[in-house]
């Protein structure tokens, strides 16, 4: 028995070839909320980036696991953040700027870069999210950080990974990765989000298509992976469903029971 269903937004369900959340997932998630199952978003965006994207925020959302699990919030509030270790925020600024990489840190209520280039403009106007300010990374003082995001090479992504202590790293770009806690990660936002609403991960389906998707997808009772997602993704998955734009989550919902059109 599903009561509980996470859903990834790029890739899965915003669609990054038309730029828009297809109308039978909306159709989809609008049903499954129905017949009541709760109904969550998963990604690693900020509730700010969420904004941006049309229509996202009118569905039925009961919860938002947010930052790859670092910072999970419902209507009433954050229940659960895991923010990265202030020395390894340190050492992350350090060896940005030694290797010319740019960097984006995340707090709770605000996002900055340490620089801009093509690359991060270019993958910006593709996530259809307004330029984040450029600011130093300093500026981040006592404040903690929950996600880094930096855009570059793996191989230098791999370089830099390897000076930090308590970090972990997800890929979501070719040239886009995500940095959070080794404690952390959309698997344990889902598990917390268990917690508060009182249900456990068997009763769970999630949705996903990248690398910051593989553990929660293990993780919870069901695994989705959609048609476009990597081919790493679909091997931890339980079922493979159609592309995002061939209606791929609602054909899955369907498959499983969950929902009838």
């Amino acid at each position: 028995m599903i009561r509980g269903a996470f859903f990834d937004i790029d890739g899965t369900l915003l669609s990054h070839r038309t730029g828009s959340i297809p109308a039978s997932a909306c159709r989809a998630i609008r049903a499954l909320h129905e017949q009541g199952v709760l109904t969550f978003i998963a990604t690693g965006r900020h509730i700010q980036e969420m904004e941006s994207v049309p229509g996202l925020l009118d569905l039925p959302w009961d919860g938002f696991v947010t930052l790859d699990g670092q910072y999970c919030a419902d209507r009433k509030g954050a229940y659960f953040t895991k923010a990265l270790d202030p020395g390894d925020v340190d050492r992350l600024i350090f060896h940005t700027q030694r290797l010319s990489i740019p960097c984006m840190l995340v707090e709770e209520d605000r996002m900055y870069i340490s620089t801009s280039s093509q690359r991060v403009k270019q993958i910006q106007a593709q996530l259809k999210v307004p330029p984040v300010p450029i600011r130093s990374l300093s500026e981040s003082g006592d404040r903690p950080v929950y996600l880094a995001a930096t855009y570059c090479e793996r191989s230098d992504q791999e370089m830099l990974m390897k000076e930090l202590l308590f970090a972990r790293s997800a890929q979501w770009h070719d040239y886009g990765f995500d940095i959070y806690h080794k404690d952390g990660g959309k698997d344990v936002g889902i598990l917390k989000t268990c917690e508060r609403f009182g249900i456990t991960p068997e009763e769970t389906v999630a949705f996903g298509d990248s690398e910051n998707d593989e553990d929660m997808l293990r993780f919870a009772g069901i695994g989705v992976a959609m048609g476009n997602a990597t081919d790493e993704v679909k091997a931890v998955c339980d079922l493979v469903t159609a592309d995002i734009d061939e209606n791929g989550i609602e054909r899955a919902l369907v498959e499983l029971g969950l929902i009838r059109v």
